[in-house]
């Protein structure tokens, strides 16, 4: 028998406790901007690949929640997460990627995206999904993590003023952006259809020292 591979290693368990501990921070993220959002019990909330904890956050506040995977491992996996609220109807998990989602115009109230790499393709076009999907006054957040630039991480390595620029031409307005700091360092960024007015950004909803305007 051979002993070895039974004894665990420092830097197996280093290995183990890092990705507990990012894995914490991020549910502890998901958490406080999912409260910012302000859900009522009658909206409907799309997320994209943003994993299993964001769903189940997300049917604590709100009347029903979509969840949108790139593969069938992660389907199968945050289907396993949310097996009571899914049994419940509360969540719906499918497999789906941009810019062509399955699902009709103007259904969400709010989308949600705590993957950057879920937008690493044609972000033009997954903005202008997006701008089909919210309903009129609806509100989209892109969670954008562990960046380092100045002007805080944009998705798909976009500058901050290509993607105001980008949201501009799909119809959306993308409101002033807010660093998350307590977990890592987070930047949240806030879309709305072009028509609608400016919501006041929730800086008041964030536990002291979370957030701040960038």
């Amino acid at each position: 028998m051979d002993l070895w591979q039974h004894i665990i290693h420092p830097g197996d368990v280093w290995e183990h406790l890092s990705l507990y501990l990012k894995q914490g921070g991020h549910a502890a993220v998901q958490r406080e901007v999912v409260r910012s959002l302000r859900l009522r019990t009658c909206d409907v909330v799309l997320d994209l690949g943003g994993g299993g904890h964001a769903l189940a956050q997300l049917a604590l506040y709100s009347g029903a929640v979509y969840g949108v995977a790139a593969s069938a491992a992660a389907v199968s996996a945050a289907t396993v997460r949310n097996r009571h609220d899914v049994a419940r109807g509360r969540v719906h998990i499918c497999r789906g990627a941009f810019p062509a989602l399955p699902f009709p115009a103007a259904m969400f109230h709010v989308i949600t995206a705590f993957e950057p790499a879920f937008w690493a393709g044609d972000l033009p076009a997954c903005l202008r999904e997006i701008r089909r999907l919210l309903r009129p006054g609806g509100q989209c957040v892109l969670v954008c993590a562990d960046g380092r630039g100045s002007s805080g991480p944009v998705p798909a390595g976009q500058t901050l003023d290509g993607l105001n620029a980008l949201a501009d031409r799909a119809g959306l307005l993308c409101l002033p952006s807010l660093r998350l700091r307590g977990k890592g360092r987070v930047a949240l960024h806030w879309l709305q259809p072009a028509c609608d007015l400016c919501r006041p950004m929730p800086l008041d909803v964030f536990p002291a020292g979370w957030a701040q305007a960038c």
